[in-house]
């Protein structure tokens, strides 16, 4: 029965360094100290490296990029309505051209002496033609159109920034287990120096009384305790290694260089700050402030702006319209004439109310109904996936309020655990208590020790599993 509980022991140990899953000791007497390593480490605090890794993250940057893209999509939208002037210039050679008039002023030839000079053939010089032509126009009304592009716009970029708040969050909350994994690993080898000093009492006393051949001692005793030490010793490996791992999730989270060393401060472990408030508190600001709910929301309204864009369609365009004319060809004689066209050289431009209606009615209709069908499939995605966000914000409260109970309950059982081993090691000082007795204490000792640090382990991240599922950036 004895060695059973030794082997449930060991297994607590196994999964509580390999997983991360426990937390340090609340209330100790020592602060647990980083172990020493070769370089000089930057310490940071947890706020320092969350602001790191918001600022280096590559996730976040990308994310960041494509809110300046939809930014710059609804720039488009704004000057769009404005956009719709062109311009056109034309450049050619033509040949002179003169108009020769008799006495009384009447056209006798347009030449340049010549029916040959007229058509460009020889004889006369050849000269360029430029004409020039601006037109366009200032939406007045459209009902609609103009103002759903907008609107359709103005909600992407909002849907792009709740991404970039949905990979913060993630960030953040990875940046923090990584924080208290570090943690957790110096509990654990904190736990394990304190236990190994009173087994390291242990041996030395019942090494002392074998060598001077006293009762109450065999060298199976001995054995047992040497075995116990043996498989400290291994806990301690797995402790460092998890430290270790720890380390390097924090380096790549925060965007540290391979070569740069990053350290957390040596404050020990501790109880997150935070009481549970109701499940319908929760409920209520992940409603308001869960980013993925917002983005959802922002795609929905997009939709439904491209909804009515697509009904206004059916509807005509007023313009302020215009255009400019200038054509100029300085071997044409100019033609003052208002009731004759002259090509070569003219001025012309006018204003007015232009109505423009794109006659493609069955093209308008089928737009219409593909816009409808998306907006009621986002509309059924939007209500399936909120409901999805709501519940995963009412299984993380459950998990935080289990957590918070088990914390109770080991913090408790540690002080027992803790007298226990005290009481087992005065009773051997005085020859009552046995080495089983002792090994019983000191598996039981760490057995719920660690017990005790998953239980703070376990709270922090359900806290922060709460806080992500409720889309906080950090505890109100």
């Amino acid at each position: 029965m004895k060695t059973r509980k030794r082997d449930t022991a060991g297994a607590v140990l196994v999964l509580a360094v390999v997983m991360l899953a426990a937390a340090g000791t609340l209330g100790q007497d020592k602060v647990p100290a980083a172990p020493e390593t070769p370089g000089t480490a930057r310490k940071l605090d947890l706020p320092a490296l969350l602001a790191r890794a918001r600022e280096a993250a590559p996730d976040v940057d990308a994310a960041r990029a494509r809110v300046t893209a939809a930014e710059a999509q609804l720039d488009q939208a704004i000057w769009a309505p404005y956009s719709q002037f062109s311009t056109k210039t034309f450049v050619t050679v033509v040949p002179e051209k003169h108009i020769v008039t008799d006495s009384r002023g009447a056209v006798l030839l347009e030449s340049g002496g010549h029916q040959a000079d007229n058509m460009g053939l020889g004889g006369g010089e050849i000269g360029p033609l430029i004409k020039f032509e601006l037109e366009g126009g200032i939406p007045i009304y459209t009902f609609g159109k103009i103002s759903g592009a907008r609107h359709a716009a103005e909600e992407g970029v909002s849907a792009r920034k709740a991404d970039v708040e949905r990979i913060e969050r993630e960030l953040e909350l990875n940046v923090r287990q990584a924080y208290w994994g570090v943690k957790l690993s110096r509990e654990i080898l904190y736990t394990i120096g304190e236990g190994r000093g009173h087994l390291d009492k242990a041996l030395r006393l019942v090494q002392e009384k074998l060598d001077k051949e006293e009762d109450g001692f065999t060298e199976v005793d001995l054995l047992k305790l040497k075995l116990f030490a043996a498989e400290v010793d291994r806990r301690e490996l797995d402790g460092r290694l998890g430290e270790a791992k720890a380390l390097s999730a924090i380096r790549f989270l925060s965007g540290g260089e391979e070569s740069e060393r990053l350290d957390v401060d040596d404050a020990p472990l501790d109880v997150v700050k935070d009481k549970l408030q109701t499940l319908d508190w929760y409920r209520y600001q992940a409603s308001l402030s869960r980013p993925e709910i917002r983005g959802l929301r922002a795609l929905r309204n997009a939709l439904k702006a491209k909804v009515e864009m697509r009904e206004a369609g059916f509807y005509p365009d007023f313009l302020l319209a215009g255009e400019l004319g200038v054509t100029w060809a300085p071997l044409v004689d100019d033609i003052h004439n208002p009731f004759l066209y002259d090509p070569y050289n003219s001025k012309y431009w006018g204003a007015g109310l232009l109505i423009k209606l794109d006659l493609d009615f069955g093209m308008d209709q089928a737009r219409l109904n593909e816009a409808r069908a998306e907006l009621a499939a986002m509309s059924a995605d939007e209500k399936r996936a909120v409901n999805g966000l709501l519940l995963e914000v009412e299984q993380a409260y459950l998990d935080a309020q289990k957590a918070e109970k088990e914390l109770a309950v080991s913090m408790e059982g540690r002080k027992l655990a803790k007298g226990w081993l005290a009481a087992v090691m005065q009773g051997l000082a005085a020859g009552v208590n046995s080495t089983s007795d002792l090994t019983d204490a000191l598996i039981e000792y760490f057995s719920i020790s660690l017990a005790m640090h998953k239980a703070i382990y376990d709270y922090n991240t359900s806290m922060a599993k709460l806080l992500r599922a409720t889309g906080l950036e950090d505890w109100k």
